[in-house]
This record gives C-alpha cells, structure tokens and sequence, in this order.
C-alpha cells in the first residue's frame, strides 16, 4: 500500500463516516414520521450497541494508520478515545451505565455480551499497547487484522438480539 493511498483513505474515511450517519438519521426521523416508535430506554441501547459495530472498525483503521507511521501523534490520541468508548459501552451494555441511559441487558443478550467480551480481551491488547505508545510489531498488525471481523460480526449479533427486544 503506497503512502498516497494511506493518506487518501485517512482523508476520505471520515467524511464518509459522516454521511453514513447523515444516513442513519434520515431513516430514523422518516421512521417517526411514518409513526414508528420504540421504548427510548432501547433506543439508546440499540443506537450504542450499533456504534460499538462500527468503533471496532474505527480502532481498526486508527492503529493501521499508527503502524503505517500517518500522522501517528494524531492517531494514537483518537485510537485511546475509540478505545475507552469502546471498553465503557460495552461494559454498560452489560452491566448498565446510568450515565448514558444503559440497564444491564437481559438474559437474552448476556450471552451474546460475554462471546463478545471474550474476543475483546484478545483484540484490546495490541490496540491499547499501540494506543498507549508501544511500537507495532508485525504480529500485532495479524493479530489486530485476524480478530477484527470476528468481533464486528459477534457485536452485531448482539446488536441483533437487542433489536428482537
């Protein structure tokens, strides 16, 4: 991958994410237009345990770009922040955060939490180590690359389980 095309993707990522959410609210206001509505407590779980989907992919692209050596100062900064928000959401999607709105999840999530929990724990290390400074060694680069989807996908069946509620 040339240093042109890590620096356009860096440029282009965040503007798209922004229109992807743009998005998402469109579809959400003309849902409440048309008379949909859901119990704001689930709301809000459902809304955070989405955005944890997409902050994997986010941590993601933060510690390439760090291991790619583009603008690392700026990324390591922003990879902490996705990091902790990451870490907190998903444990007050577990055990409730009266802060943002959480309860602790029901016995029909738990489950689906600890698979998701447990692929954390093995995909924080090399991002908080890179978050925090360390140097990127090559297998932290396969080990974030090989744990990334896995996770997406267990979030988002968590996300699934939410959304049946």
């Amino acid at each position: 991958i040339s240093k042109e095309q890590v620096s356009s993707m860096a440029k282009q990522n965040i503007p798209l994410l922004k229109q992807m959410n743009k998005a998402v609210g469109t579809y959400e206001r003309v849902a409440a237009a048309n008379g949909l509505s859901s119990n704001p407590e689930f709301t809000i779980t459902i809304n955070l345990a989405g955005k944890q989907r997409m902050l994997t992919q986010k941590m993601t692209k933060e510690f390439l770009l760090i291991a790619y050596g583009h603008q690392a100062d700026v990324y390591k900064t922003e990879l902490k922040k996705t990091h902790d928000l990451f870490d907190t959401t998903l444990t007050g999607l577990s055990a409730g955060d009266a802060a943002t709105g959480l309860s602790p999840a029901p016995a029909a999530v738990k489950p689906q939490l600890e698979v998701v929990k447990g692929l954390w724990a093995g995909f924080n290390g090399p991002i908080a180590a890179a978050a925090g400074g360390s140097a990127i060694a090559d297998a932290d680069k396969t080990s974030v690359a090989t744990k990334n989807l896995p996770l997406l996908k267990e979030m988002n069946k968590a996300v699934g389980l939410f959304e049946k509620l």
